[in-house]
């Protein structure tokens, strides 16, 4: 809980984040290593209710996000 697995940090990856009505409010693509500190910001938005992340390449789906309240 609250890591990124070493596996996501050493790829480019997309990151879409969902509201509770599940549209995108925001997305990014960045370096894997930067995910811990984009979804620290993004997080602090709370109509951000989850976000996926997919490898930027080829664009497969990696993981899910959650908040915990």
């Amino acid at each position: 809980m609250n890591e990124v697995p070493a596996v996501i940090c050493a790829r480019l990856v997309s990151l879409r984040f969902f509201d509770r009505d599940h549209m995108i409010v925001e997305a990014d693509v960045v370096s894997g290593d930067a995910v811990q500190s984009a979804k620290s910001e993004v997080f602090d938005n709370a109509d951000i209710a989850y976000a996926h992340i997919h490898y930027a390449k080829p664009g497969c789906f990696a993981a899910a996000l959650h908040r915990v309240d």
